[in-house]
């Protein structure tokens, strides 16, 4: 009798290690997706606060000042004004502060999203094409479409956001 129970309590006891085993890697699973879903809420924020600085700063009339239509924004490098010149204390102008502020923008981009993809173009009512790349030509407003590419395995992801920058010019 004193055999039976030896193995019947092996058995248990077999199977609350199989089900603490389980729990764990849940667990260990969970938080795995907690920390992708925070990085991804990090990402989209800082996408969102990015669109809507360059958004203000189009309306503020930023392009005029660099002479560049604002579809042409992120074509090329943008030399930033020289260290010596500070934008800050109000010593420059009109243009220096565009480029000190663009430069700037772009550097703020680059390190909040390395992969960034961006585009500026012409477009519809941006809630209507926010969600693909597409842009029409025939379009009545200038958007921004900022976003990360998609994995290799998956198709091509949405723009995170799409921000209206100011009517065609």
């Amino acid at each position: 009798m004193r055999n039976r129970m030896s193995g019947s309590v092996i058995c248990q006891v077999s199977i609350a290690m199989l089900i603490l085993a389980f729990a764990a890697q849940c667990l260990l699973s969970s938080r795995s997706h907690d920390a992708w879903v925070h990085t991804q809420s990090v990402t989209r924020a800082a996408a969102a606060e990015l669109a809507v600085e360059l958004s203000e700063w189009t309306l503020r009339r930023g392009p005029q000042r660099l002479g560049r239509p604002v579809t042409e924004l992120l074509v090329g490098p943008i030399e930033p004004i020289e260290p010596a010149t500070s934008c800050f204390e109000g010593h420059c102008t009109g243009e220096q502060g565009a480029r000190h502020f663009l430069a700037d923008w772009r550097t703020r981009l680059q390190r909040a999203m390395p992969e960034a993809q961006t585009d500026i173009c012409v477009d519809r009512v941006p809630m209507a094409s926010g969600t693909d790349w597409s842009c029409d030509p025939n379009g009545s407003v200038t958007v921004l479409k900022l976003g990360l590419p998609s994995r290799r395995d998956a198709p091509q992801a949405p723009p995170m956001v799409a921000v209206v920058l100011g009517p065609v010019e």
